[in-house]
């Protein structure tokens, strides 16, 4: 599958299949507007499944190629109505894919999961993930 696991970490997105392996290059994707620049130069385009938390305890998935800039919808209110009156949104997760298709499959994958099953993938207890 072309997923990547994904940690945010000030503004940038670890791909860890992207390493190169040299001292320098780490595998990182700059977040920017639609357009991510691999450290060796390379110019990708991300889609990102994420998983917010609402002040209603509420868990949020969706997909996006900017991730920044949708945080910002969510916060503000003009993302989607769900949200809208659930805020403010927290960002617990994030995975990065290489096309929009994979993106969007994964998104249906994780929303017909157990609330049990997200929180396991949200903690990264891949050992409950597997028995759920």
């Amino acid at each position: 599958m072309a997923s990547l696991s994904t940690r945010r970490r000030s503004g940038r997105v670890e791909c860890p299949e992207r390493a190169t392996g040299g001292s320098e290059s780490k595998g990182h994707l700059d977040i920017a507007p639609g357009v991510h620049a691999a450290d060796d130069g390379i110019v990708v385009l991300v889609h990102v499944v994420y998983i917010l938390s609402c002040a209603s305890g509420a868990l949020y998935i969706g997909e996006t190629a900017d991730l920044d800039r949708r945080l910002e919808q969510h916060q503000d209110g003009s993302a989607c109505s769900f949200t809208a009156s659930r805020r403010p949104v927290t960002l617990v997760y994030a995975e990065a894919h290489a096309t929009r298709a994979a993106a969007l499959k994964r998104e249906r994958q994780l929303k017909r999961w157990t609330r049990a099953k997200k929180e396991a993938l949200i903690a990264g207890d891949l050992q409950l993930l597997k028995q759920l």
